[in-house]
């Protein structure tokens, strides 16, 4: 068992450990398909030279040289705004091109275009991608404007992202329909969600028109200012009510004891909608002694039915995240009658913890049916069965979890003792007639192929994702093996997210950087297969990944822990844009996730945990009751969702690029890691 007293000399783990996971997800957004919302009026880099060129590409090469320098001198003009020349270009030079679309994209942007014009590119089937962005273009431009009816022409219906939909909203607002628009906000502050700038401004323009009222703005205030994670969101909607008389005596109480909720006591008795915010605060972050006071409370504020409901639930949903003298008799009488679906899956993951399987059936069988279906539900249902004397039925579920590609799948296939399902589909190489037939089938393939020989990364991203919308799913796992092949392995490993084609293993887990990647195992004496999961998870094995919070590159480095890294190890490193180079980022992040191994004695599921989250939580979420816990307890009960998902795939994804690397026995978990108390 790895000793507490071995992270001592963790209080050194580092400062550089700290910074790195200072923000949780410090990874990009790993299996979420990017937009690819890019300006395509500028190339990334210059044109690629016709040197390098592969022989096999030649001929493609010099069937559009011309029209290619005619392109890039359209941008050129384009930029200096002298549109009557780029009109003549288009017309007179790029007729037939690949990439002329993209020109008459960016003419439809122009000041002066019509706007029947615009609304034909936009409703033709010719580029979606570049329809969508053409659209939202508009959208804003006409809202600067303030013609609200060019923007319901543009989209006469309710588009698909939040930003669009609050500018749409509020057209249909402008224009006199205003029911949907008023709740649709009215909706959005009663549930306190985070809303960006278009939104709250949709939200002003309510407000000013006197349909967002006070009390609905309060309602916000009141949903945010109870919970751990929504300081934000109930300081800006308190701001917002700064000049309301009706409201300011409950806002000071409100920011009196937003930091000392046990103080509701001194709130006056004739103001139970004060107390009431206060003491539901006080009941998410004190959840036992708010519960000891609670009878007292009532007596003395006289709140709701209703009120006293959602007191009682802030009182839950905290306890469910604690472990230990939990009062149960409370918890399981008012969780079923208060409980939501997320609710009831925390109730489960404590009763797991416990060892209380009476209470994980009980539970599992409030879930919903697609809930029950999941991987873990139902590895936890069938240890339940067995707990409770119920063997065969155990096994059996087992062994058809035991079929499923996955890190829950592989835990059953240990308890039947069955291998591990792999059911890799194969894809052979495309010869170049094949790849020039698909180019033919795919308009888009054309342009892509285009793009790379202009050496325009950002062109081929928006045509990848324009291909593979067009493509089937098997042509579309030639061309991404195709690509695979020629080094496109960050837009090849989009394949299987975007047509939810998960068996073609080669693409969803490509061995990129190969020898760097090797180099680092051995210096740092690091799996290999381990490094790999790691930056799968993390970039998407994209070296230009950057994450929200500043994390960059493939193992997606902050840049204050390269720092610290790089004076200990003696790396060249002098700014953050230093960590997009592989060379530096896979030093920096090998060396990093050794000092981490070594921290934890080698355990992935600890160091997993430890690089998503930090190392600090990873030993603050290890059983401290003396309890001997199993590691599908222990990853079960990690807090965070993204951490929880984050372990699992990591340490599935090893066992995969161990499989893929060819290691004769691959290894799911280590002995080391069956054996160590969690």
């Amino acid at each position: 068992m790895i000793k507490q007293k071995k992270y001592v000399k963790a209080a050194t783990l580092t400062l550089a450990a700290v910074l790195q996971s200072a923000v949780l997800c410090s990874c990009a957004r790993a299996d979420i398909p990017p937009s690819f919302e890019e300006n395509t009026a500028r190339m990334d880099v210059s044109m690629r030279p016709a040197a390098v060129i592969p022989e096999a590409e030649i001929h493609d090469y010099d069937r559009f040289r011309k029209e290619r320098d005619s392109y890039v001198l359209s941008l050129d003009e384009y930029a200096a705004g002298r549109y009557d020349e780029v009109e003549r270009i288009l017309n007179s030079d790029l007729a037939g091109y690949p990439l002329a679309v993209n020109i008459e994209y960016l003419m439809l942007r122009r000041p002066d275009a019509k706007l029947s014009d615009v609304l034909s590119f936009i409703r033709s089937d010719r580029h979606e991608i570049l329809s969508a962005r053409l659209k939202s273009h508009y959208m804003y431009r006409f809202d600067k404007e303030n013609d609200y009816a060019g923007i319901l022409k543009v989209s006469p219906t309710i588009p698909q992202s939040e930003d669009l939909r609050c500018l749409w909203f509020k057209a249909k607002y402008k224009t006199g329909d205003r029911p949907d628009a008023v709740s649709f906000i009215r909706k959005k502050f009663a549930d306190a969600v985070p809303l960006n700038a278009t939104c709250m401004g949709l939200a002003s323009v309510l407000s000013a028109g006197g349909d967002l009222k006070p009390s609905d703005i309060y309602a916000r205030v009141r949903e945010s200012y109870w919970t751990r994670n929504k300081q934000g969101i109930y300081r800006a909607a308190a701001a917002m009510l700064k000049n309301s008389k009706e409201y300011s005596a409950t806002l000071k109480y409100l920011a009196k004891y937003y930091d000392n909720p046990a103080g509701y006591g001194a709130i006056p008795v004739s103001d139970t909608a004060s107390a009431v915010s206060v003491f539901r605060r006080y009941g998410r972050v004190e959840p036992r002694d708010a519960l000891s006071e609670l009878k007292s409370f009532i007596e003395k504020y006289h709140p709701s039915e209703n009120d006293v409901s959602k007191i009682k639930k802030a009182i839950l949903i905290s306890l469910l995240f604690e472990r230990y003298d939990i009062p149960f008799d409370f918890v399981d009488a008012e969780l079923p009658k208060l409980g939501d679906e997320d609710m009831f899956k925390q109730r489960i993951r404590l009763a797991i913890w416990n060892g209380d399987f009476i209470s994980v059936e009980k539970y599992l069988n409030r879930l919903s049916a697609e809930s029950r279906r999941e991987d873990n539900y139902r590895y936890w249902h069938a240890v339940a069965l067995e707990k409770l004397g119920r063997k065969a039925e155990s096994d059996a579920v087992m062994r058809d979890l035991a079929m499923q590609r996955s890190f829950y799948g592989y835990l059953a296939a240990d308890r039947v003792g069955v291998p591990y399902s792999v059911n890799e589909v194969s894809v052979p190489a495309l010869n170049d007639r094949q790849r020039a037939g698909f180019m033919v089938k795919y308009p888009a393939y054309q342009r892509f192929a285009e793009y790379e020989f202009l050496g325009d990364s950002k062109g081929l991203r928006t045509e990848w994702k324009e291909l593979m919308n067009q493509a089937s799913v098997e042509d579309a796992r030639y061309i991404a093996k195709a690509e695979l092949e020629r080094g496109h392995y960050e837009l090849a490993l989009w394949e299987p997210i975007y047509k939810q084609d998960w068996d073609v293993l080669s693409l969803r887990f490509p061995v990129t950087y190969r020898d760097l990647y090797h180099a680092q195992s051995d210096a740092r004496n690091v799996s290999l297969s381990f490094m790999y999961g790691i930056t799968r998870q993390e970039s998407m094995m994209n070296p230009k990944a950057k994450s929200p919070v500043g994390a960059m590159g493939l193992m997606q480095i902050m840049p204050e822990t390269a720092k610290i890294v790089s004076r200990k190890y003696g790396v060249d490193y002098s700014k953050p844009m230093d960590l997009l180079r592989p060379e530096v980022n896979v030093v920096l992040g090998t060396a990093y996730l050794k000092d981490l191994m070594s921290d934890f004695g080698g355990n992935r599921i600890f160091t997993s945990a430890g690089y998503n989250a930090g190392p600090r939580r990873a030993i603050r979420w290890q059983s401290t009751d003396g309890v001997c816990r199993d590691l599908a307890t222990y990853v079960e009960n990690i807090p965070f969702n993204e951490t929880r998902n984050y372990v699992q795939k990591v340490v599935f994804y090893d066992y995969m690029y161990q499989y893929l690397l060819g290691v004769k026995e691959p290894v799911f978990i280590y002995e080391n890691e069956k054996e160590n108390c969690y």
